[in-house]
């Protein structure tokens, strides 16, 4: 039987302490009252931008506020 490694996923944290989320998790939870569906702006784009957008998201995420992340994620959306 053949035995496949997994690589395991990044965990990132929220700037908010407690909080953390991968990037591919639907739902990030980035504090109690604030949370963003990344993957609703991630289905809509081209396939190159996908991953740099949530990676650049998720960096935003761990330094800034969650209403920052929220806006960005609002813009791409209407784009």
């Amino acid at each position: 039987m053949e035995n496949k490694c997994i690589e395991s996923e990044q965990i990132f944290f929220a700037k908010m302490n407690r909080y953390s989320f991968k990037l591919s998790d639907k739902k990030w939870q980035l504090d109690k009252e604030n949370c963003v569906y990344p993957h609703k702006v991630v289905d809509r784009m081209p396939t190159k931008m996908k991953l740099s957008y949530l990676k650049t998201l998720a960096y935003y995420a761990s330094e800034y506020s969650s209403f920052y992340i929220q806006s960005i994620n609002n813009l791409f959306y209407k784009w």
